[in-house]
């Protein structure tokens, strides 16, 4: 039994999971947040391996996984994509952003880590599948990492409290652009990513802390396709 899981932030206001008789009246005012949210698909609803036609065959091609029948990006990631609003659940507000960083440990040291495998942070095992046949594509062929750095960034309550509708929505315009655009866009850039977030939050006046820790992965095995 196979279920899809994740996690991504958004912002949003809490209306529309309300119930019915609270409105945005005092004393219950609209709260707009930035959100950690949960993505869990229930395992019927998993459209992975379901059986299809590959759009390039005629109606006598055997029929394929869904997962194996895609040839772009974008077709390969709609399998979750299109079921975020319906399956997802928010889990902490006030989550400006998380950052996922794949990272291999460097042989013969104690410290530091080879993030060449995902260098604009993304990994993908079915890269291969964009159709991609770069040396990254290669590495990252059916392997996990064996190790992820995870970020999480939360901001503090009271400056948001403080604030209307209105100033909430400039405000999260620019925050936006600073997590998606500004900061963690090459990962060899990391720790200097780091301090310009602390920067940009301090000159928003903006109180917030950062987590940040590294998850094992121990099924990862630290071999290439061509190896195997």
């Amino acid at each position: 039994m196979l279920n899809a899981w994740g996690w991504y932030v958004t912002y949003e206001s809490d209306m529309e999971r309300r119930p019915a008789f609270l409105d945005d009246k005092e004393p219950h005012p609209e709260r707009k947040r930035f959100r950690l949210m949960e993505f869990r698909q229930p395992t019927e609803k998993l459209p992975l391996y379901q059986l299809v036609t590959p759009a390039s065959g005629g109606a006598a091609t055997p029929k394929v996984p869904w997962i194996e029948a895609q040839t772009s990006q974008a077709g390969l990631y709609d399998w979750f994509r299109v079921y975020l609003a319906a399956d997802s659940q928010p889990v902490a507000e006030n989550i400006l952003a998380i950052f996922v960083q794949p990272v291999w440990p460097l042989p013969g040291q104690d410290t530091g880590a080879d993030t060449t495998a995902a260098p604009n942070y993304l990994y993908d095992t079915r890269r291969y599948q964009w159709p991609e046949s770069s040396g990254l594509a290669e590495r990252s062929r059916h392997q996990l990492p064996p190790m992820v750095r995870l970020t999480l960034v939360a901001l503090d309550e009271r400056d948001w409290a403080r604030l209307d509708s209105t100033g909430t929505d400039a405000l999260a315009v620019q925050l936006r652009s600073l997590a998606n655009t500004k900061v963690f866009t090459t990962s060899s850039q990391y720790e200097a990513d780091v301090k310009r977030l602390e920067t940009e939050l301090v000159s928003l006046k903006l109180g917030f802390r950062v987590f940040s820790t590294a998850v094992q992965i121990p099924a990862a095995k630290l071999m290439s396709t061509r190896e195997n």
